[in-house]
């Protein structure tokens, strides 16, 4: 499903309502799924998108152990943890319908 999504924090700290408001958000289509190969050695809720590029070329970085933290009639938020650089930062997404 297509949304138009923001990335809420920044290695793992949250952007300011400045940061936000200035950023254009992503078109992009995500999916959620159960994957068993993961960074974390174990099987993981993961969100991904897809843009029709070459494999390993995401826009944004997938996240781990992902769940729907909330969600609204036109929009949800998508929390999980993604990997930057051999690290593990908390992130979230606010996805809004496109």
């Amino acid at each position: 499903m297509m949304f138009r999504i923001q990335r809420l924090r920044e290695k793992g700290r949250p952007k300011s309502k400045a940061q936000l408001k200035a950023e254009t958000p992503l078109r992009l289509d995500v999916s959620i799924r159960v994957s068993s190969e993961t960074p974390l050695g174990r099987s993981s809720r993961v969100a991904s998108i897809h843009h029709g590029g070459p494999a390993g070329t995401d826009p944004i970085p997938r996240l781990y152990d992902a769940e729907v933290n909330s969600m609204a009639p036109l929009a949800m938020i998508i929390t999980g943890v993604e990997e930057i650089d051999g690290v593990m930062y908390s992130q979230s997404w606010w996805c809004k319908i496109d």
